[in-house]
């Protein structure tokens, strides 16, 4: 037996079920699986990502028997991400946050750490927003050398 075919049709009997439910038995009445199959299947089901099923002991014809549920997924899909569109990394990469020292005491309650009143934060905001590159963060590595650069590049 194909083990993703196997998967497949319990996964559309589920889908078709009232509450979206089946106990096992129920399961190997309708497709003839061996009880030791839909384990495997089960068990396939239930460690992927994002699961597809759930299981819970119920009481089923005076038995106690493994009932299935699929998860609904609600239409949601995974997003699929491409290695050469970093959007939001692009967008933020150089914001001073990330590397500032004072970030752990930083909040809008705190006196000299503030976002409101950092000069670093509102240089990042207006280069960001006129479409330049953010080269101003003291506490990057290479701030220094950008500076000396930018100085003979001006002629001073």
């Amino acid at each position: 037996m194909n083990y993703s075919t196997m998967d497949k049709q319990i996964i559309t009997a589920l889908a078709n079920a009232p509450d979206n439910s089946l106990v096992i038995d129920q399961i190997m009445e309708k497709f003839q699986f061996s009880e030791e199959d839909i384990e495997k299947s089960i068990k396939r089901l239930e460690n992927k990502i994002p699961p597809k099923i759930r299981t819970k002991i119920v009481m089923y014809q005076s038995k106690w028997v493994t009932e299935l549920t699929k998860i609904d997924d609600y239409g949601i899909k995974s997003a699929k991400t491409s290695k050469t569109t970093n959007l939001v990394w692009d967008t933020v990469g150089d914001l001073p946050c990330f590397i500032c020292p004072y970030s752990k005491k930083c909040n809008a309650g705190q006196e000299h750490y503030n976002p409101k009143n950092c000069p670093y934060l509102t240089d990042w905001l207006v280069s960001s927003i006129a479409g330049e590159v953010y080269t101003g963060n003291p506490f990057h590595q290479d701030y220094e050398s950008k500076k000396s650069k930018k100085k003979t590049d001006e002629g001073i």
